[in-house]
């Protein structure tokens, strides 16, 4: 706990003529005084009271290293403890578990920007994984952390505030990267030297000459590894990072990878005589853009008769169109299920509802309330968790009604693999025009048959992880609340969106266009700038 310290203000319309105060606190409201404007209008002697700080936590260390052709051993210690959510008090932050995450690309910069391979309380890990794939009807396997390349780890605390019913984020502590030996066949080089007396012995001998060799052998490899890898410096596919940092310096990269993480650096350094090229066009600026934030982006001219002449929306990453994917709300404001014949509906489970049919069986329809907007241009997906398999979902699509009496579709709906247990996406049936809907899952129930529904998404253009405004996996700016995952509007009664390190990405962007902008949209007109910038945009929306 602290409080903050106390900031002196000048009297409102006392001093300068104008009243616009002492400017230390950085008020973002606008405010009005004597016919003056400013946004930091102070009138008083005045403290915050009380506010809840985080302590910054730190650790002793975090270490990895290479001990196999595709294994790396990590190992860290926090200098904060973990500890039980349960023993965490009002105004008060703990840790309550880590995560490490892994990449190919670059030092993860949040939770999701890679591979999660521990999440828990542990304080060590071997990363050795064999990941299955099929060739030609064959099962072959790539390894993971891949053999002969630079594997980059970000070690996240997760930290709760205020206890079981307060805030939970997670904070970067520490990256570190390690080369990854590529087998070369060193130690058998080695052996082959030895005189085949000694190694007849050493059959007999548990083959501890072997062993040894094998030491000085893999050393051999990860030497010559590194020095393969030095002379691919300059390839921003696969060079380490700090040489993408200068490779950044040395073509004028307009962001840094320490704005926009390594990852997206590579990207742009990738296509850097693409986007030279076109620099200072609209379909330049899109493209550059889109390289940066991740997402689809708009470039709309709005006419030459007034500023601003265009406008950029910068789509989100992902949006999550249920408003209630969780059903939290059981008042039947935000979903609603109909169904043909008498159904039984239970909110019992922590998360998700339970549809019972009665003995005749009936088709069931889970229509979510809250309209959304949606784009007739785009492909939509609609993707759930259940008790069992769904072979009973009938149609995914939309409807522009509150209520649902349709009946008709007949063809069932065939379902799209997520790789997650339980869960399954459907295609959506379009809408003939861009609009705002509601969406609707219907199911055919047999006699007596029972099913969970949880985790309900709708998202345009792809199916990924579920996730809702409330999630908390990615980048969180705790003091000033702001989160990756975010509600459009009432949590839990609007739709939902994302986007990677949300608020370092935006801050980036609008650093970085008025570099890329043609020259003629630069300045105003009128007071007025010649574009405008939206973030958090979505398809189908109008305003």
């Amino acid at each position: 706990m602290a409080r903050t310290s106390f900031r002196l203000r000048r009297v409102a319309g006392g001093g300068d003529a104008t009243g616009v105060g002492s400017y230390v606190r950085g008020t973002d409201t606008l405010q009005s005084v004597a016919g003056a404007s400013s946004l930091d209008q102070d009138s008083a002697l005045r403290a915050d009271g009380i506010i809840t700080v985080t302590e910054t936590t730190d650790i002793s260390e975090f270490y990895a290293a290479a001990v196999q052709y595709n294994a790396v051993y990590l190992r860290w210690t926090l200098t904060d403890e973990i500890v039980d959510v349960n023993t965490i008090n009002s105004g008060e932050s703990g840790i309550v578990g880590v995560a490490v995450v892994y990449s190919k690309t670059g030092a993860p910069q949040t939770v999701v920007d890679g591979k999660i391979v521990v999440n828990g309380s542990v304080t060590e890990y071997l990363h050795q994984n064999l990941i299955p794939y099929n060739d030609n009807g064959q099962t072959k396997f790539y390894e993971e952390p891949e053999p002969g390349k630079w594997a980059y780890y970000t070690l996240f605390a997760y930290i709760n505030t205020d206890g079981p019913n307060g805030s939970f984020y997670y904070q970067r502590l520490a990256s570190l990267e390690v080369i990854v030996p590529f087998n070369y066949g060193s130690s058998d080089e080695l052996w082959r030297r030895i005189p085949l007396y000694y190694r007849e012995q050493d059959l007999k001998n548990n083959n501890q000459l072997k062993r040894f060799l094998e030491i000085f052998g893999f050393e051999v490899d990860r030497t010559r590894t590194l020095i393969d890898n030095v002379m691919v410096q300059y390839d921003p596919l696969t060079a380490e990072t700090q040489s993408i940092e200068q490779l950044s310096n040395m073509f004028g990269l307009e962001l840094k990878p320490s704005d926009i993480g390594v990852s997206k650096a590579r990207s742009l350094l990738y296509d850097v005589g693409y986007l030279r090229k076109n620099k200072g066009t609209i379909s330049g600026t899109r493209d550059y853009l889109t390289a940066v934030s991740g997402s689809q982006v708009d470039i709309i001219y709005n006419g030459a008769s007034a500023a601003p002449y265009y406008t950029i929306r910068v789509h989100s990453e992902r949006a999550n169109l249920v408003a209630d994917p969780r059903f939290v709300v059981t008042d039947n404001s935000t979903w609603q299920v109909y169904s043909q014949n008498a159904v039984t509906v239970s909110t019992t489970p922590s998360e998700g509802i339970t549809i019972t049919a009665g003995a005749s069986g009936s088709k069931v329809a889970i229509l979510g309330k809250v309209a959304v907007p949606v784009s007739a241009d785009n492909n939509y997906y609609m993707s759930a968790e259940f008790s069992t398999y769904p072979a009973s979902v009938v149609s995914a699509s939309w409807t522009g009604g509150t209520t649902w009496s349709n009946w008709s579709p007949s063809t069932t709906a065939a379902s799209i693999s997520v790789g997650v247990a339980n869960r399954y996406a459907y295609e959506m049936y379009k809408p003939t025009a861009s609009g705002n809907y509601r969406p609707v899952l219907l199911l055919q129930l047999s006699a007596n048959q029972s099913v969970t529904l949880y985790r309900w998404m709708v998202e345009p253009n792809r199916t990924g992880e579920f996730f809702d405004g409330s999630s908390v996996l990615g980048g969180f700016l705790y003091q000033n609340y702001v989160s990756d995952y975010t509600w459009s509007g009432t949590a839990y009664a609007s739709y939902s969106q994302y986007t990677m390190n949300r608020k370092k990405t935006q801050d980036a962007l609008l650093r970085l266009i008025p570099n890329i902008l043609p020259v003629t949209l630069l300045g105003t007109v009128g007071n007025q700038p010649k574009y405008a910038i939206s973030f958090d945009w979505i398809p189908g929306r109008l305003v």
